[in-house]
């Protein structure tokens, strides 16, 4: 018998895990921001590095929540596209 969540599921699930990547969570303190459209830009700037994943920065708390694939991006880089726009970005140790 074939029942959903049989199966041909587990072996799905086994394969996303086999072949997942392993992202590291960071918070970073981003300075220089002062409205909603810095926060914006800051956002869409560290998006196109590619090994980034749910980026998200708050204007109120002036940091920058975000999953990197250590592989591919380093904090450095991160750092690098925040400062070509305009800002700062430390990572928060």
């Amino acid at each position: 018998m074939d029942f959903p969540g049989s199966g041909c599921i587990l072996k799905q699930k086994k394969l996303q895990t086999a072949g997942e990547i392993m992202m590291k969570k960071e918070l970073f303190n981003i300075t220089g921001m002062h409205c909603a459209g810095c926060a914006a830009n800051v956002e869409r700037a560290v998006k196109k590095l590619q090994g980034v994943a749910n980026v998200y920065v708050s204007i109120a708390s002036k940091t920058m929540a975000l999953e990197r694939d250590p592989k591919t991006v380093t904090v450095e880089d991160i750092a690098a596209a925040v400062r070509k726009i305009g800002f700062k970005a430390e990572l928060v140790t």
